[in-house]
């Protein structure tokens, strides 16, 4: 409290507390309108409360699974999306089967593919053949 309401009589004191605004005095012929005031509609204010918590319910909900279905899409565009890991890992298969098996370069009359190891050894053996 501050110093100016220790000052006051007792009948000061109650008489500020109670001294109200103009706006909640009324006269008794507008009892009506006092009645107004002070009146509340308890269930139209749990109705409103219930409707509007269903409805953060449900949109909750539904954008859940909004970003749920947009999620399974994303997750499956990436599988199938061919990464240049996937491009790399198919060329260097392709090219050890190159190096690993018989094959023709050209079909009619051309060059044929030797496995690697086999192309080693028939160097090494005419190099072994020259040198004797």
């Amino acid at each position: 409290m501050n110093d100016e309401h220790l000052h006051h009589t007792k009948a000061e004191f109650v008489e500020e507390l109670s001294h109200h605004d103009e706006w909640f005095r009324h006269s008794a012929a507008e009892q009506t309108h006092q009645e107004a005031h002070g009146s509340t509609r308890t269930h139209a204010i749990l109705a409103s409360l219930f409707f509007t918590l269903v409805l953060v319910v449900v949109v909750g909900v539904v954008v859940f699974h909004y970003f749920q279905s947009q999620a399974r899409i994303l997750q499956t565009t990436l599988q199938e999306a061919a990464t240049p890991r996937d491009a790399y890992v198919a060329a260097t298969q392709n090219w050890n089967n190159q190096l690993s098996t018989y094959g023709w370069v050209e079909e009619k009359d051309g060059p044929v593919r030797l496995p690697l190891d086999v192309a080693i050894e028939r160097v090494v053996d005419v190099y072994k053949s020259q040198g004797n």
